[in-house]
């Protein structure tokens, strides 16, 4: 793939323990990013990537895990799915009036990775007086382009 320059899109979800999406508030310009993502300390999540074209995840990795355990769960000639979990076991929560910067690495086809942040916000396990206030995040979406070493992100979409 490192010679294709065709555009991928990548969506990515995230679902609590409980099966529910998570939220995000709109910040405005007062952190780094306008939108930031809420998340519960001491919880799982189980992320979905698609992929429109299919191309082939070797890795991913996000804030300071190991590899995570990407399974495939659909694949045609049109877009692929992956699914894995991630726990936010012994990651603090966030100090009032701050966000932590979380970092998203998805490896393709064993070399190309994309690299990004995540503006978030860590509210305690099982509170959800704030961190299930705001928008729901229903997929964030990248449209991004494979060159011969890095992966350029065009466009991100929040919806």
């Amino acid at each position: 793939m490192g010679s294709n320059t065709k555009p991928i899109i990548l969506t990515i979800t995230f679902k609590k323990s409980n099966g529910n999406p998570i939220y995000m508030k709109n910040d405005g310009e007062r952190f780094e990013f306008p939108q930031t993502f809420k998340f519960n300390s001491d919880d799982n999540y189980t992320m979905e990537l698609a992929f429109k074209p299919p191309v082939n995840v070797t890795a991913m990795r996000v804030h300071h895990s190991n590899d995570l355990n990407i399974k495939e769960t659909h694949r045609d000639h049109a877009a692929v799915r992956y699914q894995t979990q991630w726990s936010t076991e012994s990651v603090p929560v966030t100090k009032k009036n701050l966000r932590d910067m979380i970092g998203l690495t998805v490896t393709i086809d064993g070399n190309l990775s994309l690299h990004t942040l995540i503006q978030c916000k860590f509210y305690p396990k099982g509170e959800t007086k704030h961190s299930e206030w705001g928008n729901r995040l229903n997929v964030l979406e990248y449209d991004i382009t494979p060159t011969s070493d890095d992966i350029v992100v065009n466009k991100t979409t929040i919806r």
